[in-house]
């Protein structure tokens, strides 16, 4: 969703994107059986975007959500976006972002590693997330309830995989940068300082936004399950998928979604 609150299903027979035309990746969306393919494909530039052009509703729900496919108007008032995997910090730094702004501007908070291609050419500037694979990975296997096993673990590291892959081939751009989760969910204000300049127009600290974060959560009536902040009801769950982190077969998968990181970071760290 965005950080406006705005509800993140759209009504059906709206007019949801901008740009129908351009390929969408909404990893949280995949059928399972497919991801392997995707991961496969996301080696070379253009072959998922291709595949996603002619099987892409075999591959992932294609059901409309507002929060990953702008209208012409989202675009006008949006003055930042906050791009990243699920559970990568999109949403704290979403948050922090809001307040930042100070209200100048609107912050659009995406999973989807081709919107880039929605705001950069109107001079938007566009914020990747990076954490390390591992805990994104067991993060969103412990908030979707996945079975406690390697295989769910391995499957969510290649949705990163192909994630990271997806933006590491998208072409430079001044205002495509990244930015470290262990530096933004610390110092969030310096982080954005130093991506914004003088954007920032007031300061915000590490817990200010996790109340804000809380707050917004409550407010929307989330359970402990979904909410973003991590919650005392699934640190079992956690503990047990952690417990597979050495396992041979979760290292390797690990390991390609690492390299992927890496090359978001040399193309396109500023």
């Amino acid at each position: 969703m965005t950080v406006d609150g705005r509800p993140g299903a759209t009504p059906k027979g709206a007019n949801v994107s901008t740009f129908p035309s351009r390929p969408r990746f909404h990893g949280h969306r995949m059928y399972p059986r497919y991801v392997a393919l995707t991961r496969a494909t996301s080696r070379l530039p253009g072959l998922t975007e291709w595949v996603l052009s002619l099987v892409g509703g075999l591959l992932q729900d294609q059901t409309p959500s507002s929060s990953q496919d702008p209208t012409i108007e989202d675009v006008q008032t949006t003055s930042l976006v906050v791009c990243g995997v699920q559970r990568s910090g999109t949403t704290f730094l979403a948050r922090a972002a809001e307040v930042l702004l100070n209200g100048t501007g609107r912050v659009w908070q995406s999973h989807d590693p081709f919107a880039p291609r929605d705001f950069l050419p109107h001079g938007i500037p566009v914020i990747v997330t990076l954490r390390d694979p591992l805990e994104s990975a067991i993060s969103k296997a412990t908030y979707h309830g996945d079975a406690v096993t390697s295989q769910s673990l391995c499957r969510r590291l290649d949705l990163v995989t192909t994630w990271f892959r997806l933006i590491a081939h998208e072409s430079p751009h001044p205002q495509l940068m990244t930015s470290e989760f262990e530096e933004f969910t610390v110092a969030p204000a310096a982080c954005l300082a130093s991506l914004l300049g003088n954007e920032v127009l007031t300061s915000v600290s590490a817990k200010d936004v996790l109340t804000r974060v809380e707050s917004i959560d409550t407010q929307q009536r989330l359970d402990s399950s979904q909410t973003h902040i991590p919650h005392p009801d699934r640190l079992d769950r956690r503990s047990r998928f952690e417990e597979l982190a050495d396992d041979a077969t979760v290292r390797r998968h690990l390991g390609r979604a690492l390299e992927a990181m890496e090359r978001v970071r040399q193309n396109h760290a500023v």
